[in-house]
């Protein structure tokens, strides 16, 4: 590959940027599942994060909420959303915590338990934090 062709050198440009955007989400998807195995409950965490450290819920069902408005504002942009929304709610009785996901992010949970306690019920599960197939 000849690294003077400015074709050559814009593929090697965009391959490092692949390479380093697969690393970095490799790195959240980490540090979600250690913030659910240390008990660090957050509304950065996503489904699979607790999936993955705490297996299936115990029970699950879908609550639809009120009619509802939200304005989200980003860089370069924004949106809009109003009309009703529904939430998944799974609990995990074991570990005393029920969570509230709207799509896949964490909105809202409920413990028992102290950041402590979540953290040491995980150290004595043999299975938790581990795959689950």
């Amino acid at each position: 590959m000849d690294v003077a062709n400015p074709r050559s050198r814009a593929f090697l440009v965009f391959l490092a940027v692949t390479i380093l955007l697969i690393q970095l989400t490799g790195c959240a998807s980490v540090n979600r599942r250690q913030n659910v195995r240390y008990g660090f409950l957050n509304t950065e965490l996503v489904k699979d994060a607790f999936l993955d450290v705490w297996g299936q819920p115990d029970k699950t069902r879908i609550m639809s909420g009120d009619e509802i408005m939200r304005a989200d504002v980003g860089r370069g942009g924004g949106s809009f959303y109003k009309g009703k929304s529904s939430y998944e709610i799974w609990e995990y009785s074991k570990y005393g915590t029920s969570l509230v996901f709207s799509g896949k992010s964490l909105v809202n949970w409920s413990t028992t338990k102290s950041k402590e306690e979540l953290q040491q019920l995980c150290r004595n599960d043999a299975m938790c934090g581990k795959p689950k197939w």
